[in-house]
């Protein structure tokens, strides 16, 4: 019938309208709006965040691209180089949330560490979650288990939260994957390691990676140097043109563009700038007009608003799936100019009095975003060292301070302890930790002011040695000591049952002489370290002296639990070795002694440095010995 109508005595159906009435219920469109237009309405930001409330992309103007190439069909992979609280992960978070609420599959996001993973699920990702109403009704509250620290389970999928550890990349494939402070991850292959796990959903995978710069020639260098660079610059309000956001760039004529500062009587004292008054003459310069942007929030934000991406190996072979993006802490607005001159003139002033430039590699790869270069560090730098040994730099009571490290196969990957002695054997704890890389260890170093040759390294079980050499020769610099230059670095350990070691003047004791192993590497041609084997049983028998208050002073206050269960864990046991009685140290079953270890290497390294009364009586046997 034309009306399409049929009534009865009770009410009338209008098919058409009801059919429409129930596809509109079942089919809900995709919503194809850029993924910041989306975030405008449906995120909200809490106090974990630096800016709460509704996200608004124009605060952020160099976030749009980003979203778009994470949103583009025809891009696999987005990388992010950016400073710490830049952004860069809450650029993933949203798209995270938008990949939840319109896209299926299962999808896996690492953090460094479980405890790094935990931490931001509970403060930032879990309220974000249920704060996002699209996301918020795709979980059936019905489980109270569907949304944990490291998982989260929608009607469509689920999402995994942990670190990038061997189980969690040998499980199942993920659609889509997340990756935080990349610059961390151990291993020259963990990234390609990680993308394997989205081999499953080739064409339509998704692979987000963010972190601050690392080091040159590393899997995320590689990594972020495998796509399109885009790096974002600023337009000078002068000449109209586009330029990247560069620290300092020198021109022909040796004069220099972007941050700059004047050379006069104000700002230089004699040889030494004055950093107070660089900073409050800091501008920006244009490379092409040389026209001068003054420094205030007004100006930093118009040229952040102005701004665009510059697209850098236009020309180069790179894998068109793959974008990379990079922006700098000049293009932060809550970071003035000034700030920025002071912390690189502290840090070149802390390189050019000590050596040290701990500080320059962090303004470079977290400031600027940027990967450092191996060779700066190394860079030959006349110092003297012996300056430790006679100005007592830590205090009357210090001669000297060791930092020594013991190697495990499972996270955390390194225990640390480090301790300052006097030249009498006596000793106090400075600092105890654990790291899980090798930038972390030295980071460790510069805050307690360990000097290279003063870190020393245990070489592990043996399958780790090579590597362990290598890292050792890698951080330490050339020095002039007593007219002769050297390479000095970090010292390599290796604890031994013997007895004690014959030195070639006749006499025993509790470490041998002194190995050299050579740099494997060509370019470091001329580099050694320090190779020492050391006597287990010698060497912790002081060690239990010193810890039972039967030798020197040996503080070791406001210690943890652990420590304290480390420091127990070794007892001292009588064997028969044939006829022979003997003694060794043996761990009680269950426990750790890894704190222990690092306690004995500082006994070792007093030793060596002579600290520690040496050992002249013939080893002969191995029973227990006063010391």
């Amino acid at each position: 019938m034309d009306t399409k109508e049929i009534s009865n005595k009770y009410t009338t159906y209008d098919f058409d309208k009801d059919l429409e009435e129930i596809f509109k219920s079942t089919f809900v469109p995709n919503d194809n709006r850029a993924i910041y237009g989306w975030a405008g309405e449906h995120v909200t930001l809490n106090s974990g965040y630096s800016i709460t409330g509704k996200f608004d992309c124009s605060i952020s103007p160099h976030f749009k691209k980003i979203f778009e190439a994470y949103q583009d069909p025809f891009i696999r992979e987005v990388n992010i180089l950016a400073p710490p609280r830049s952004g860069k992960t809450l650029i993933a978070e949203i798209s995270l949330l938008h990949t939840i609420a319109n896209n299926s599959g299962d999808i896996l996001w690492l953090q460094l560490s479980d405890e790094k993973a935990g931490q931001m699920s509970d403060l930032r990702m879990i309220p974000l979650l249920k704060s996002c109403r699209p996301v918020s009704e795709l979980i059936d509250l019905t489980n109270k288990y569907n949304i944990t620290e490291n998982r989260y389970k929608f009607l469509h999928s689920t999402v995994h939260i942990t670190s990038p550890k061997p189980n969690a990349l040998n499980a199942v494939g993920y659609k889509i994957i997340f990756g935080d402070e990349v610059w961390k991850y151990n291993g020259a292959s963990i990234i390609k390691e990680i993308k394997r796990r989205a081999d499953d959903y080739k064409g339509v995978s998704k692979c987000m990676f963010f972190s601050q710069g690392g080091l040159k020639d590393s899997a995320w260098y590689e990594q972020y140097n495998s796509g399109q660079i885009n790096e974002y610059g600023w337009t000078c309000p002068k000449c109209s043109k586009l330029q990247r956001f560069e620290w300092r760039k020198k021109r022909d004529d040796g004069t220099f563009s972007g941050i700059v500062w004047p050379s006069n009587e104000r700002t230089r004292e004699g040889n030494k700038w004055n950093i107070k008054e660089c900073a409050k003459a800091a501008v920006l310069e244009c490379e092409h007009c040389r026209y001068q942007v003054i420094d205030n929030p007004q100006t930093r934000k118009y040229l952040l608003d102005t701004g665009d991406y510059i697209p850098l190996n236009a020309n180069d072979d790179y894998d068109p799936t793959i974008k990379s993006f990079r922006f700098t802490n000049i293009c932060n607005v809550k970071i003035s100019f000034g700030e920025l001159v002071t912390r690189f003139l502290k840090a070149t002033q802390k390189k050019d009095f000590f050596g040290s430039t701990s500080d320059l590699e962090h303004f470079v790869t977290k400031d600027m975003a940027d990967f450092w270069d191996e060779y700066i560090r190394n860079n030959r730098t006349e110092i003297r060292l012996n300056n430790y040994d006679t100005a007592k730099p830590f205090g009357d009571f210090e001669a000297y301070r060791y930092l020594t490290i013991d190697v495990q196969d499972t996270e955390p990957f390194y225990y640390y302890v480090c301790r300052a002695w006097n030249k009498q054997g006596e000793s106090r704890l400075i600092s105890y930790g654990t790291a899980n890389t090798w930038n972390e260890i030295e980071s460790i170093r510069d805050r307690n002011k360990v000097d290279f040759r003063f870190v020393f390294v245990d070489t592990g079980n043996g399958r780790k040695t090579e590597s362990i050499y290598a890292e050792c020769l890698k951080h330490g610099r050339w020095a002039n000591i007593d007219g002769d230059e050297m390479w000095v670095c970090y010292n390599s350990l290796k604890g031994s049952g013997q007895k004690g070691f014959k030195h070639k003047d006749n006499k025993w004791y509790r470490y041998n002489e002194e190995v050299e192993i050579m740099a494997g590497n060509p370019d470091d041609e001329g580099k050694t370290l320090l190779h020492y084997t050391w006597s287990n049983f010698r060497i912790k028998q002081i060690l239990e002296a010193l810890r039972d208050g039967k030798g020197k002073l040996w503080e070791a206050a406001d210690v943890t639990e652990e420590y304290t269960s480390h420091l127990n864990a070794e007892v001292l046991q009588r064997k028969l070795k044939g006829n022979t009685e003997e003694f060794e140290y043996v761990c009680k079953p269950n426990t750790h002694n890894h704190f222990w270890d690092c306690e004995a290497m500082q006994i070792v390294a007093a030793d060596i440095c002579g600290c520690l009364e040496a050992a002249t009586q013939d080893e002969d046997t191995n029973s227990p010995m006063d010391n």
